[in-house]
């Protein structure tokens, strides 16, 4: 027996008959005896919002930021609070053209589920949102007629795609000045002594400093 998934919350109160028939049970017209035997039938509908915490996802966004013809992945896992079952199948639905096919969810443990997002390969330079579905049913989350409490939840997604060309500025370091291109270095050398290289040679190197760096330059000699 399985209720339907139009029932509001609240508790439903009714009976099952159950037939022994010599014919047809759908007619039931030589019934055995003591037939139709009838049992009380009470199902309980909890509300969505006492429901949908039951599953909660790491990251809490799924959200992807790559370059252009660039391969990118991320790893969304999905916990819920208890066991949903004896029998869980999960699924993940997604929007076409956003994420590659298929995206498949692996199970980690009774409580635990994950599944790898790839964008879809070919996606011009710009920002995609949409919404993913994840599906707990005790049957085939394909038709999910036999959904878990608080079935189905959503997660955002967002898929950042930059200009093939773009790059990102280096960050600026703690306690070091800004970065600098080559053409900011005044002078940078190395010095040797000439002679044959012997274990007891020595050799000395000294570094200018450029606009922003922390300390002048100094020399070192290393032997």
């Amino acid at each position: 027996m399985r209720s339907s998934i139009d029932l509001q919350p609240g508790t439903h109160r009714g009976t099952v008959e159950v037939r022994a028939c010599e014919d047809d049970p759908r007619v039931c017209a030589k019934p055995l005896e003591g037939s139709p035997w009838r049992l009380p039938l009470t199902i309980n509908v909890k509300p969505k919002a006492d429901t949908g915490g039951r599953m909660s996802f790491a990251p809490a966004m799924a959200e992807i930021s790559m370059q252009a013809g660039q391969a990118a992945s991320l790893t969304v896992e999905a916990s819920t609070s208890t066991v949903l079952g004896k029998q869980v199948h999960v699924a993940l639905t997604y929007p076409a053209g956003i994420l590659a096919a298929p995206v498949g969810v692996r199970a980690l443990s009774d409580k635990q589920f994950a599944a790898t997002l790839v964008p879809a390969k070919g996606l011009v330079s710009g920002v995609y949102t949409s919404k993913l579905e994840v599906r707990a049913c005790a049957d085939d989350p394909a038709v999910c007629h036999l959904p878990y409490a608080g079935s189905p939840w959503t997660l955002a997604l967002k898929v950042a795609v930059l200009p093939a060309d773009k790059v990102n500025p280096l960050p600026v370091l703690p306690q070091l000045g800004p970065w600098s291109t080559y053409r900011a270095i005044r002078r940078i050398r190395v010095m040797c002594r000439p002679a044959s290289i012997r274990p007891a040679s020595r050799c000395a190197w000294s570094r200018s400093t450029w606009p922003g760096a922390p300390m002048p330059g100094r020399s070192r000699e290393n032997g």
